[in-house]
């Protein structure tokens, strides 16, 4: 950043700052992108609620919305900080990234692994179809559960290639593994075991090439790096790349509420059509309408709002 740049950052954090007094708001939100908006405000809200917001994002014709948010850290404070989705920094344990520094994060790889935290999606299933009894079609905690434990070996040694800048294993080959899922043909039969057997099939390839070239790395002491932050065999699918993750799952739920449709259409007949469709809704929507707040990854932003803002 130039001298220019940095002078000019400054007067912005102070000008925000100053706006507070006027709106009457807690602090100012710095993040990295207009659709964090709807994940911070909701969180804070939650274990804010007496409090109100200045939420603002930067332009990415500069760099990252992660770079913008740090051309500031100088200048954070109780009334100005910044939120950012954490990628791979907090498993990495970047010492910039966290409250002590007035920075917030997802802890997850970005906000929408909240959105698809397991009992959220099946409680949007739920929501969707209007009807419990769709967990007998589907469970998406058991799916989660399963695609975690399949990529988990992969996503250790990924890390570790991150870790020790090795090149062996890189971000894109990791996101090739993943690629195509939702384009499976009969992915909700038998709870999603096609995609499973196909990412299955995908993993087994990427770990016997890593065995032919990796003679010192250890998975026992990897894994241990990171199960102490909260990454394990069950929970891989909340640390892998927010958007994929978003994607794969939400096409698994509206094939579900697809299925869902049509059994309630051969059970209510075809004149009933109608009436079953306008009792069915969009499972994108009905997931992220409503966010969970007992699980770790999200009860450590709350510590964080907790010890920054009071």
């Amino acid at each position: 950043m130039t001298p220019e740049e940095y002078q000019f950052r400054q007067l912005e954090a102070k000008r925000y700052k100053a706006s507070l007094s006027l709106s009457g708001r807690r602090a100012v939100i710095y993040m990295e992108d207009k659709n964090d908006k709807e994940f911070w405000s909701s969180v804070l809200k939650h274990y804010k609620p007496e409090a109100t917001f200045y939420f603002v994002y930067g332009s990415r014709t500069s760099g990252s919305g992660c770079q913008q948010c740090f051309k500031y850290k100088d200048f954070l404070d109780e009334k100005f900080l910044i939120a950012v989705d954490s990628d791979f920094r907090y498993l990495m344990q970047e010492k910039e990234i966290s409250a002590m520094h007035y920075v917030l994060q997802t802890y997850t790889y970005s906000f929408e692994n909240h959105y698809c935290y397991k009992d959220n999606l099946q409680g949007a299933l739920r929501r969707s179809c209007e009807d419990d009894s769709v967990d007998l079609i589907f469970s998406f905690p058991r799916f989660v559960e399963e695609f975690s434990e399949i990529i988990y070996p992969l996503f250790v040694y990924l890390l570790h290639c991150i870790r020790v800048n090795n090149k062996n294993f890189t971000r894109e080959e990791f996101r090739d593994v993943l690629s195509g899922m939702i384009k499976v043909d009969g992915s909700i039969a038998e709870n999603g075991k096609k995609i499973l057997d196909v990412l299955r099939e995908r993993v087994e390839i990427q770990l016997e090439q890593i065995k032919s070239k990796e003679k010192t790395f250890s998975s026992e002491t990897e894994a241990y790096l990171h199960e102490v932050l909260g990454l394990n065999k069950k929970t891989t699918y909340l640390y892998l790349r927010g958007h994929d993750m978003f994607r794969i799952l939400v096409s698994q739920g509206r094939e579900v509420v697809k299925s869902h449709i049509r059994y309630e259409k051969q059970k209510a007949g075809e004149e009933q059509y109608r009436v079953v469709l306008a009792k069915h809704h969009s499972f994108e929507k009905e997931l992220l309408s409503n966010l969970i707040y007992s699980y770790p990854e999200i009860e450590k932003i709350g510590k964080d709002i907790q010890d920054v803002l009071g």
